[in-house]
């Protein structure tokens, strides 16, 4: 059974041990997050993921990477909206070093004067990367209009403002944010939860931080864009109102958007992809907070067929709502439940459920229970949700070519 322990300076710990596993995932919430820059700042959390990794007090970028290595840690950082992950595995027999390694980063991160200029230079190629893809320009546009600020900041950064920055900003910025208190740890696998508990009880002991900043968000701007790019292919992307990651109906809308978006036997991907052959591609997702929730649709198309595919997809989405069927929904509900019994193999999938659970409830919930709750959904609890997506005006992005936008 999974475990939550909260330390005395405020750091949680969750642990699960799985049965038949040799390996371990470490999955870390450090509330460092994208949300928590200013205008003038947007890139600190991005320029905290590069340098994280590249030293501590007391090693420098090449000995952490090969003391690292010498525990076969593989590691990685990625920088979210509200908090930066740091994620790795190992075996459960070099646990205990992979662990003092972490939790080391964490205290103590380096962030030298000698590696940020590297870290600003890759942070700024990932932003222009977004000039040669406009699937993911149509995405972080998406957000920047439908979710309300601050939590629509993209977790790439302003080029502008990464120009701006320097190492000691960014340093101060780790430790004005960055302590225990808000800082969650989850590792399952091949472990001794009670062993686990005392040594991150021990290495963190001595550390203390600041109380984490509450998030204050504004209403969003919303409405429809037609971002003008040379390209062969329009992509499409909307985004409706959806319940929050903590509302009671969180189950009944994964499976909604499953019905809707979420596979090959999906109602968008039937009629717009395979009975009208209108694009290559169209997908609909669920993403959620603690502040806030959407359904994002998304599609790509020729430009000549782009608003007949704008159509459809509008005109699919109030049809699925009307008449969605049980046999849609049980479907749905069973490729849900399987891929969860799938996660549950992976270790890496059960630390990062973990993580999510106590960030969002201040709980654990085993794989069962997860299981349990999405069995419990009543089908006309799901077509309700759908109901809401044909009433509603969506916030919609156009990226490609055009002199007129298609709506």
């Amino acid at each position: 059974m999974p475990n939550l322990h909260r330390f005395d300076n405020g750091l949680t710990l969750c642990t699960e041990h799985i049965e038949g596993v040799s390996s371990v995932a470490i999955h870390v919430l450090i509330p460092t997050g994208s949300a928590y820059d200013s205008d003038a700042t947007h890139g600190i959390a991005a320029l905290h993921g590069e340098l994280l990794l590249r030293g501590t007090s007391t090693h420098d970028s090449r000995s952490l990477s090969d003391a690292m290595d010498g525990v076969g840690l593989i590691r990685g950082v990625s920088a979210g909206t509200q908090h930066l992950h740091l994620h790795g595995m190992t075996t459960g027999t070099r646990v205990t070093h992979a662990i003092d390694l972490m939790l080391m980063l964490m205290q103590s991160p380096a962030m030298s004067s000698d590696d940020f200029d590297a870290s600003s230079r890759l942070c700024l190629q990932a932003i222009a990367s977004l000039e040669d893809d406009p699937e993911e320009t149509a995405n972080v546009e998406l957000q920047r209009r439908h979710r309300p600020s601050p939590l629509n900041r993209n977790t790439l950064g302003r080029a502008n403002a990464i120009r701006s920055l320097n190492r000691d900003q960014v340093h101060q910025a780790w430790l004005d944010r960055v302590g225990p208190q808000g800082t969650i740890i989850s590792i399952a696998g091949h472990i001794d939860p009670n062993a686990i508990i005392d040594q991150v009880g021990r290495c963190i002991e001595h550390w203390s931080g600041p109380t984490p900043k509450q998030l204050t968000v504004q209403p969003p701007q919303r409405g429809r864009t037609h971002l003008r790019r040379s390209t062969s292919q329009v992509h499409l992307a909307l985004a409706f109102d959806a319940p929050m990651a903590t509302d009671p109906q969180a189950e009944a809308t994964r499976l909604a958007a499953g019905v809707l978006g979420g596979g090959s036997s999906s109602r968008l991907f039937l009629e717009v992809r395979q009975r009208r052959s209108l694009c290559y591609g169209i997908g609909a997702g669920w993403t959620a907070s603690k502040h806030d929730g959407y359904i994002q649709v998304t599609t790509g198309t020729t430009p000549e067929r782009a608003k007949e595919t704008l159509e459809t997809t509008r005109a699919t989405i109030q049809s699925a709502a009307q008449d969605m069927t049980e046999s849609d929904i049980m479907r749905t509900m069973l490729q849900v439940r399987s891929g969860m019994v799938r996660s549950g193999e992976s270790t890496r999938a059960r630390a990062g459920a973990l993580a999510r659970d106590a960030m969002l409830f201040d709980s654990v919930k085993s794989l069962e229970d997860r299981i349990a709750l999405v069995e419990r959904v009543q089908p006309d609890d799901v077509r309700s949700i759908a109901q809401t997506w044909a009433c509603a005006e969506p916030t919609m992005v156009m990226v490609g070519p055009g002199d007129e936008p298609l709506w």
